[in-house]
């Protein structure tokens, strides 16, 4: 997890902005994973976070662009037969969260919004 706080001059003197100001600034991110590892069955989470951040800044308040933050899940499982072949399936953004979705100044008023559906992607996996 990294959790960023700032605060300063920015070019402008005499004002100080604070990273909510910060166009491009991310104050928090995470990934967290638990693994299971076992018996030839392998099982993953795996998640990730991204707070909400300014994409672009006007000094007219409500013309300021935000991009909503977002917390993707993963979920991965394998089973080896033997040191050669194993079969997997995988389930990517299990909980279909938008990709990326910004706003302007009030959290409804959405301008764009970038969705990928969850995929699951199976098969056998070898090594020669």
């Amino acid at each position: 997890m990294t959790w960023l706080r700032t605060e300063g001059n920015y070019g402008a003197p005499g004002s100080n902005r604070t990273g909510r100001t910060l166009p491009k600034f991310t104050p928090r991110t995470g990934n967290a994973g638990i693994s299971y590892i076992a018996h030839g069955w392998t099982m993953r989470a795996m998640m990730n976070y991204t707070s909400d951040r300014m994409v672009t800044y006007n000094a007219n308040e409500s013309r300021r662009v935000y991009a909503n933050g977002h917390t993707q899940v993963d979920f991965k499982l394998a089973y080896a037969f033997s040191r050669r072949y194993s079969v997997y399936a995988d389930v990517i953004n299990v909980f279909n969260v938008d990709a990326n979705s910004q706003y302007t100044y009030i959290k409804d008023r959405v301008t764009f919004r970038q969705s990928f559906a969850s995929a699951i992607n199976f098969g056998i996996s070898g090594t020669f």
